[in-house]
């Protein structure tokens, strides 16, 4: 499953803010190669991170991924989690 964090920072964010966000990911991935880190164009606040989490009931994953982008991300703001398509399974 694909999981969306995007969080609103105090201020505009810079390299290190994406690196908190590449370090958070990386504690909750199953896949490391699957960690994306975007900046809005329209806001320079607002960062996004993509990544796979193994799969699991959403409830049950949405508390420890919010506690681990709050204890990694400085200047955070707001921070708001969603989650994409579970992966298809063929075979």
């Amino acid at each position: 499953m694909t999981a969306s964090v995007t969080i609103i920072l105090t201020v505009p964010a810079v390299e290190k803010h994406c690196l908190q966000m590449r370090h958070a990911a990386h504690a909750l991935t199953d896949v490391q190669s699957s960690i994306e880190v975007s900046q809005s164009a329209e806001n320079p606040k607002r960062l996004t991170a993509r990544f796979s989490v193994p799969d699991a009931r959403q409830e049950d994953v949405v508390d420890r991924i919010g506690r681990e982008f709050w204890r990694w991300m400085e200047d955070y703001s707001d921070l708001s989690i969603g989650f994409g398509p579970r992966k298809r399974r063929i075979g």
